[in-house]
């Protein structure tokens, strides 16, 4: 929503900025155009912010992809090309020019680069030169947020940046630190800040404050210690005894050390003849040793002396994490019945295939946990779903995604780019359609006609009756138009068909003859009929349209039924008169 207290940036411009800033520039919708054409662009979608995505066409090459206002700034004051188009063409002309009679001038195989743009997410929209050499660019659009871009083959290798993004505070999903089970949380200081340990998850990299069990205090990232705990000064004192143990038997052969000849198993050294002060053989990473079960690890003198078989710790290690999945919830919920290995034997760098299956569109696969987790992380590698999907963190508000969106809930992220605004159907009433970015849903916002919040009582009585009499009426619902001039989009307090009706409460409306002039201007540039109900003792409005009226009413004595008959009467004589 614009900021109607912010004026416009460029020198002598008063209008409106339709962004907010703190300290950089803010500018109105014509001079954000300006600095777009500046660049060489003349815009066509609709703009969102300096650093979304705008729909632009190249006034040179007549290349039309995506681009943002703080890029085309920065090249236009580097006097850098700014279409992408233009800059990677000449690029590749230098390119081949510098190599000569090197140069590689085979045409591309256009049938295995729209492969390879499908195989990383892209709709491949053809080349833009004629014909196509290597390092030529080609016209793409991301499956996932639709953003259109001019790239090389070799961009497309690094899939494009919606894909990527998994930064976002910790969403649904993720096993926090207060419900792992962690022995950590035995250590967890009483001072911390309570709101730390309930939104903390175990991969958190903030800082906590620790009580170990002898009593030494310190501050240390949730992250190194959710899965094992250790104390620094602990580990100090250790180090220390350790040392005073070697240095007291180091003057000694390994026969004089009854602990050390017991298990000594190394037939190409006589015990009787190594110094524990030798620590390692001339050749090789160790001495042999012979433990109670069996294994014989290779292992320094020490290493053997204050910590024991290498192979027995660890099997100590992997039965304290039995019946423990380690893998992410959302890929363990896609581990697939037929698989010999129990889940919870499955580390999640493991190289061995598995078979997964998602249990949203049925697709089964083979791969290993480790491929699982290369980056882009698909939650289904045919249908390009990803991890971490807005409908896997917010599953509820996912069930009130329209099918008409270009793209499903699983895959988008709940942050990150998005090339358009998705389509909402209402859960309790599903004739109840509007349209919302994903930050407004998260944030709590729910169906505008529904929700009592942010409605006067006022405008909830005449919304009723609008009901009552029309049948339909919708409340709440952003109206966007190429024609508005002073805002991107206006939000109508009831709409019935093609007509907006306003509700202008006096002490709101006070002052803003100017601002609702220009609402109701722009609804009318934009085809609609607009019907203004002024709370009395505002003035009335200086606008004259025959699809245009006013009525006045009265705080003190509301008629919403009888204003809305002669509001339906106005509109069926507006509809006579068009006829």
């Amino acid at each position: 929503m614009p900021n109607t207290q912010q004026p416009c940036s460029a020198a002598g411009c008063v209008a409106p900025a339709v962004y907010r800033t703190r300290t950089k520039p803010a500018y109105c919708l014509h001079h954000v155009d300006d600095i777009f054409r500046r660049g060489g662009l003349e815009p066509i979608g609709t703009f969102g912010k300096p650093d979304k995505m705008r729909r632009c066409r190249c006034l040179t090459c007549d290349v039309e992809a995506d681009y943002r206002m703080v890029t085309v700034e920065e090249r236009t004051h580097l006097r850098a090309t700014t279409c992408d188009a233009c800059r990677w063409r000449a690029w590749a002309e230098m390119a081949r020019a510098t190599a000569g009679a090197y140069a590689n001038t085979t045409p591309n195989d256009l049938d295995a680069v729209a492969k390879f743009a499908s195989d990383h997410s892209f709709l491949y929209l053809g080349p833009l030169t004629d014909p196509s050499l290597p390092d030529d660019p080609h016209l793409t659009e991301c499956e996932q947020c639709g953003v259109r871009s001019v790239q090389r083959v070799v961009d497309m290798g690094f899939f494009c940046g919606c894909t990527k993004s998994r930064t976002r505070t910790a969403p649904p999903g993720k096993k926090l630190f207060k419900d792992s089970g962690s022995t950590a949380l035995d250590w967890w200081a009483e001072d911390n800040d309570p709101v730390l340990l309930a939104t903390a998850t175990m991969k958190a990299n903030r800082e906590a404050g620790w009580v170990c069990p002898e009593g030494h205090r310190f501050t240390a990232p949730i992250r190194t210690m959710s899965e094992t705990p250790g104390c620094g000064e602990c580990a100090d004192e250790r180090r220390l005894a350790d040392m005073v143990l070697i240095q007291a038997i180091a003057h000694l052969t390994i026969s004089q050390v009854p602990e050390l000849a017991e298990s000594w198993d190394d037939p190409g050294h006589d015990p009787a003849e190594v110094m524990v002060l030798e620590d390692r053989p001339l050749v090789g990473n160790g001495f042999r040793w012979k433990c109670p079960a069996g294994h014989h690890p290779r292992l320094s003198i020490s290493r053997w002396y204050l910590s024991g078989c290498d192979h027995c710790a660890a099997a100590k290690t992997r039965s304290s994490k039995a019946g423990v999945v380690q893998l992410e919830p959302e890929i363990a919920n896609q581990y697939a019945e037929n698989n010999s290995t129990p889940l919870e034997k499955v580390t999640p760098g493991s190289a061995r295939p598995r078979w997964w299956k998602d249990p949203v569109c049925g697709h089964e696969w083979e791969a290993s946990p480790r491929e699982r987790m290369q980056q882009p992380v698909w939650r289904c590698p045919i249908c390009r779903t990803r991890t971490n999907s807005f409908a896997w963190n917010y599953p509820a508000l996912a069930e009130e995604w329209a099918d008409t969106n270009p793209a499903t809930p699983f895959h988008v992220l709940p942050t990150g780019r998005m090339s358009f605004t998705p389509e909402w159907v209402c859960a309790e009433n599903p004739a109840h359609r509007w349209s919302a970015p994903l930050a407004s849903r998260v944030a709590g916002a729910g169906c505008p006609e529904c929700r009592l919040s942010g409605k006067s009582k006022m405008e909830a009585l005449y919304l009723n009756a609008a009901a009552a009499i029309f049948g339909e009426a919708l409340s709440g619902r952003a109206v966007r138009h190429a024609a508005f001039k002073r805002r991107g989009s206006w939000t109508v307090d009831i709409l019935v068909g093609d007509v907006a009706i306003e509700y202008d409460g006096s002490y709101w409306h006070a002052g803003k003859v100017t601002l609702d002039t220009d609402k109701s201007l722009d609804l009318l540039a934009a085809g609609l009929r607009v019907i203004r109900l002024r709370e009395h003792p505002l003035p009335p409005l200086q606008i004259s349209d025959p699809s245009y009226a006013e009525f006045t009413v009265y705080a003190s004595a509301p008629d919403p039924s009888g204003v809305m008959q002669q509001v339906a009467a106005r509109i069926e004589a507006s509809e006579v008169s068009r006829q």
